[in-house]
């Protein structure tokens, strides 16, 4: 499961995503993918307490909201038992085991029905989890749909990451509505509004969490509304570059940057960066990244260790070797960090932190031009 992977979940300096998503034909079909691609839930039911601890939908039709979403989607629970093909997989024994094995499988039309009709799980993330399995499939109507009816029916359903924080269904998969509309116009879709306030969510503690739940509304995306579409940065003037040799970044007249190596155009997918001791990771849960860096003092000097502590220079090795720190641990520490290209704002500092990882990262790699 994404969220039980050895993720970082801190990004300090920078997360880029360039590129566009090609359409992708649907590994299969369902036998009942509803009456609406874009379910009125106001037709359906009632919405009480927007925007606030007391939100709750209040289904008055169960059997039109039923029809409307299709197999697989609350609260709709016959139509997958009617499915001639999960009816074959199920009797075949093909959908037996752990959910968790139904992740990240090659089969997946068995993932979703694995998911959509698991009673091990709770309500809340049986619905995220089929909504993933209809998005990896290139169901993208119906993972709207589903991703959807977790925000409206269950937002403040929680599950745990594999360093026991918890995890929230609802603004998870609001952003996957979000996302999905806009990375796929051809479905004509939109997100209006919407919005999963959690008070106290990064203390770890949900038991004082403070819901504020606001699901937005699927709507018809208007076809007169132009989409800025793709920029052709090759037709626009170059305002500065930053860098020489193989790595260097180029700002454009519209005020876009483009990283290249080698002349050529580089795209990072994503970055997460967080300074951390030697020694502890989120992974086997001695850090917490996303509340230690704020508030962690591991030597009692009375500084916040992040922004205080964690850089290393030649001037200070030998109190922090004092401080028990390991010494051949310090020599794997680069510092300062970035190539020199003359950065001075933090985003330029940023791009040039990302160069020399992409340097380090390609290094080897490349076979240099004659």
């Amino acid at each position: 499961m994404w969220h039980n992977q050895q993720l970082w979940l801190l990004s300090l300096l920078l997360v880029a995503f360039l590129g566009t998503q090609a359409a992708a034909k649907p590994a299969f079909t369902l036998n009942d993918d509803g009456t609406e691609s874009i379910v009125n839930y106001d037709k359906y039911g009632d919405f009480s307490g927007w925007g606030t601890p007391e939100y709750r939908y209040y289904i008055k039709d169960r059997e039109g909201l039923a029809k409307a979403v299709g197999e697989g989607i609350y609260p709709n629970v016959t139509s997958l038992l009617k499915d001639p093909s999960y009816e074959k997989m199920h009797y075949e024994k093909r959908l037996e085991g752990s959910d968790w094995d139904f992740v990240n499988s090659d089969n997946l039309q068995a993932n979703f029905f694995k998911w959509a009709a698991t009673h091990e799980q709770s309500a809340g993330i049986k619905e995220f989890y089929s909504a993933m399995m209809l998005e990896k499939a290139g169901l993208y109507t119906q993972a709207i749909k589903a991703y959807y009816a977790a925000v409206v029916h269950y937002p403040k359903a929680m599950g745990n990451t594999s360093w026991k924080t918890p995890w929230y269904v609802g603004p998870t998969a609001l952003d996957s509505v979000a996302y999905l509309t806009r990375a796929h116009p051809e479905l004509g879709m939109k997100l209006e509004g919407g919005r999963i306030r959690i008070r106290n969510r990064f203390d770890d503690d949900p038991h004082n969490d403070v819901f504020e739940i606001a699901p937005g509304r699927v709507l018809p995306l208007d076809k007169k509304a132009k989409s800025p579409g793709h920029v052709d940065l090759s037709a626009l003037t170059v305002r500065r570059q930053l860098g020489h040799g193989r790595v260097h970044l180029t700002q454009y007249s519209n005020s876009h940057w483009q990283l290249f190596v080698d002349k050529t155009p580089y795209v990072v997918r994503g970055l997460s960066y967080s300074a951390s001791p030697v020694g502890k990771s989120p992974d086997n849960g001695t850090l917490v990244v996303h509340r230690d860096w704020m508030i962690s003092d591991d030597n009692k000097n009375g500084k916040i260790d992040g922004p205080y502590d964690s850089w290393v220079g030649k001037y200070r090795n030998d109190k922090l070797v004092a401080q028990g720190v390991d010494a051949t641990a310090i020599d794997r520490v680069k510092a300062p960090a970035g190539l020199d290209l003359g950065a001075i704002t933090p985003e330029e500092i940023a791009m040039s932190i990302l160069a020399e990882i992409t340097v380090e990262r390609r290094r080897g790699q490349r076979i240099p031009s004659p």
